[in-house]
């Protein structure tokens, strides 16, 4: 917390032999939807995949 924002952030290593599909999960478009429910124009979503892992980075404005 720094201020009036919320920063997140997360790493997550994911297995070695995964097959590429182009397509998001279910769960991340549920987290989009609600961040834009709850905090509309008030937050920032960067998903980073790489070869070994995913990072994710999440801020919120608290208040206006």
């Amino acid at each position: 917390l720094e201020e009036t924002t919320f920063y997140f952030f997360v790493m997550n290593s994911k297995p070695k032999h995964v097959l590429k599909t182009h397509r998001m999960g279910l769960g991340l478009e549920n987290v989009k939807k609600r961040l834009n429910l709850l905090y509309p124009n008030l937050y920032a979503l960067e998903i980073l995949e790489k070869e070994l892992e995913y990072c994710i980075k999440l801020s919120i404005r608290l208040s206006n």
